[in-house]
């Protein structure tokens, strides 16, 4: 028996975090919840339990993603990547500390949300379900 993968959406883009929901429960991914801000996802992560979280930098708020992701870590250790629109150097190495499983930029290619999940989450299975043992 396999059951799907709950994914979080943080992105303050109400249009792009639809649409990233669109394609992620289009491949096959349980879309369990979504914030605007770094505090919105600090609160819900732990009440909704994802397996996973797509996290963008710039958020509203007084934390950026970065330092969201950074404090997720330490509370709930659940793997994440950064989608973003930032590639500078400075932005990369700040991401970096933090330990994301990906750094996907924007405008992001939908094959890639699949790809980066797969390697963030050991015993999935090709259509983005983890198998249960």
């Amino acid at each position: 028996m396999a059951k799907k993968i709950r994914i979080f959406i943080v992105e303050d883009d109400p249009i792009l975090s639809l649409y990233l929901g669109h394609e992620l429960t289009e491949i096959g991914y349980d879309v369990v919840g979504s914030a605007e801000s770094g505090e919105e996802a600090l609160n819900r992560i732990p009440e909704v339990k994802p397996e996973f979280v797509f996290m963008d930098i710039s958020l509203k708020g007084s934390i950026d993603g970065i330092e969201a992701a950074s404090q997720l870590r330490t509370k709930y250790p659940v793997p994440f990547v950064f989608l973003t629109g930032f590639a500078d150097e400075e932005t990369r190495q700040r991401a970096k500390v933090t330990q994301p499983c990906g750094y996907i930029l924007k405008p992001f290619d939908p094959a890639e949300l699949h790809a980066v999940i797969r390697l963030g989450i050991p015993n999935l299975s090709e259509s983005g379900e983890a198998k249960l043992i």
